[in-house]
């Protein structure tokens, strides 16, 4: 689906958020589908799991003192992630409008154009930091190497190239769960179902970005293009002659750069990109001056 109409665009937008269904990613160029931790990666070549559990335990050792709060591992692989380190966590937002900032901000796109992914959280599995510290932190006890619930969860989700049913299992404990129409559908299902995790919310990016993880059981671009393709996932792509004007709407939202990544490093850029834009515009004016 290609829309050319701004107008258009966000009444599309909006009612898939207000549907309450959907989760969004916004990408410009194709290699923004994949976690970072594979973009550059050949799977067949590196081990990217033990890969992955290097450079997070790494990250630990050095961050420690300056993670702080009720933090349970997959918040500090998120914390990880916001930071540039390359982990296996796709970001995902519910706000829809956000993914339109990340489609278009950069205002370049390779072939296939700005586009937005909507996947439908019906057909996923959506757990939150309460249900993984229930349910994984008694089973992290059996290792001993760091960020042991979150290595244990890859493990899990990653058996049987996506069967959710062993997760599910450890919920069975706790009857609000056991009882939940969401994990009878999702039990014994036979098509793929992502996981996506709601991270903890004293990470102020995820709150400004209303962002979430997917999390890939298995690291190799295959895998992740079959989350895109499903029939539970809808792609629009958006005409670059609407994209200044979309940005503008953005604007008016209060979805911008400072906005997203409220720090003093992209509060600079935000300015430096307006200022940017009102000399361009200066510019064109009196070039069209010259003209007449």
């Amino acid at each position: 689906m290609k829309i050319n109409d701004v107008d258009e665009l966000f009444t599309y937008l909006l009612q898939m958020q207000m549907s309450g269904q959907y989760v969004f990613r916004g990408i410009s160029k194709e290699y923004q589908k994949y976690p970072k931790l594979i973009r550059d990666a050949n799977p067949e070549s590196i081990d990217l799991d033990y890969y992955e559990k290097i450079i997070l335990n790494e990250f630990v050792n050095k961050s420690s003192s300056l993670l702080s709060g009720n933090l349970v591992d997959m918040d500090i692989v998120g914390y990880a992630q916001h930071h540039g380190l390359p982990t296996r966590l796709i970001d995902w937002s519910k706000n829809p409008f956000v993914a339109l900032f990340f489609a278009i901000n950069s205002k370049s796109s390779d072939d296939k154009g700005y586009r937005i992914f909507a996947f439908d959280t019906i057909k996923g599995f959506e757990i939150d930091r309460l249900l993984v510290k229930q349910t994984y932190d008694d089973l992290s006890r059996v290792y001993d190497t760091k960020l042991n619930t979150y290595f244990k969860f890859i493990d899990d989700i990653g058996q049987d190239e996506g069967d959710v049913n062993k997760v599910i299992s450890y919920y069975d404990e706790y009857p609000i769960y056991k009882e939940s129409e969401e994990f009878e559908e999702l039990r014994g299902s036979k098509h793929l179902i992502p996981i996506f995790y709601r991270s903890n919310l004293s990470n102020k990016r995820v709150i400004n970005q209303q962002g979430l993880y997917l999390i890939p059981d298995i690291l190799t671009k295959s895998r992740i293009d079959s989350y895109y393709d499903t029939n539970f996932c809808n792609e629009v792509t958006i005409d670059k002659s609407i994209i200044d004007t979309a940005i503008d709407k953005l604007e008016n939202m209060g979805i911008n750069q400072t906005s997203l990544f409220y720090d003093l490093d992209n509060i600079a850029t935000d300015v430096l990109n307006k200022y940017k834009r009102l000399i361009n515009e200066h510019n064109s004016y009196f070039e069209n001056l010259t003209d007449l």
